[in-house]
């Protein structure tokens, strides 16, 4: 660490560095602005990354001058890795989801569209209409019945079957 030591911030720049990221982190420096959580990944001599959160206030002497940046640093490497791993094991998961032979589809509890596999969007998308996420189980039973999908219990009675389709997610039984 004795490389920082003595050098400005614009000639340490962190090589993986989001640039506009860093444009903003060099202008609130600039301009003598206080910044916080401003994360950077700096990578050791051993070669392990280590991320870090940093926060600064600018410091004046009596007269106003600028005398420097009195901040601290956290090491969120932990949080930063576990969020890796979870970004990883939620796209395992989906990736699975979306490959089973049988049509998913998980919704939220305000009745909306979380996620949905392949073969259930199959089931309901024709050029006329699709599952965005966000959209009601209402609007997802409708829909399929506008692509020509009606149960044989459903022809001719289409709003009442909605309706007890919506009864029973609402009011699950088994």
């Amino acid at each position: 660490m004795d490389y920082y030591i003595g050098k400005k911030r614009e000639e340490i720049a962190p090589p993986e560095t989001d640039q506009k990221q860093w444009a903003r982190h060099l202008e609130d420096l600039e301009a003598r602005r206080p910044f916080r959580d401003y994360t950077v990944t700096r990578i050791l001599p051993v070669g392990a990354p280590v991320h870090m959160a940093l926060s600064g206030t600018p410091m004046f002497n009596e007269e106003g001058e600028f005398t420097g940046y009195r901040g601290s640093g956290r090491d969120i490497t932990a949080e930063v890795e576990a969020r890796r791993q979870t970004a990883q094991i939620e796209e395992k998961f989906l990736n699975a989801i979306d490959n089973l032979a049988e049509g998913f589809a998980l919704f939220d509890a305000d009745e909306k569209n979380v996620f949905s596999n392949k073969w259930y969007r199959r089931g309901i998308e024709n050029k006329n209409s699709s599952i965005p996420a966000g959209m009601t189980f209402e609007d997802t039973v409708r829909a399929r019945i506008e692509s020509g999908i009606v149960p044989a219990d459903a022809k001719g009675r289409e709003e009442e079957w909605i309706a007890e389709r919506v009864r029973i997610i609402r009011n699950p039984a088994g």
